[in-house]
């Protein structure tokens, strides 16, 4: 189930950029950066569930908050919404 979520956001991050590119219309920017959030969680979730011992998961997370922080201040500096 994980790796299933884990698929349908990145399609959904790579669609949406590409819609993003080629419509040049950046209003859908939050919701991509939602689903690219998304994504890194699973991402993250998945390596620290793994029985792997390396820090990679950890990476995920933090870029989580990165990409989170990053959506939390475009919404509030912007008059975009969702």
């Amino acid at each position: 189930m994980l790796r299933i979520s884990r698929l349908i956001f990145s399609v959904l991050v790579i669609v949406s950029s590409l819609y993003i590119v080629i419509t040049r219309n950046f209003d859908s920017i939050p919701l991509m950066l939602m689903a690219l959030a998304a994504s890194t969680f699973l991402i993250g979730i998945s390596e620290i569930r793994s029985d792997k011992r390396n820090y990679w998961g950890y990476v995920s997370l933090a870029a989580t908050l990165l990409v989170l922080y990053t959506l939390i201040d475009l919404l509030a500096n912007t008059n975009l919404s969702l």
